[in-house]
């Protein structure tokens, strides 16, 4: 998943990047550089995931594993 993918997603999902960054022990900066990543750290996404889970569709599961 690229970067920008990820941020829509997100958006889309209404969850603040700052409730991410304390989720992920991360600083706000570091996720708002992640829009122009060509690919999505794995460790981002399967934090992201464990952390808001109860949050994401079966759709959202499936963006995010590709």
């Amino acid at each position: 998943m690229t970067g920008r993918a990820f941020i829509r997603l997100v958006a889309k999902r209404g969850i603040p990047l700052s409730c991410i960054a304390n989720k992920l022990d991360c600083q706000l900066s570091t996720l708002k550089a992640l829009e122009r990543a060509e690919k999505v750290p794995k460790h981002y996404v399967f934090r992201f995931v464990n952390a808001f889970h109860s949050s994401l569709t079966e759709s959202d599961m499936l963006a995010l594993a590709h």
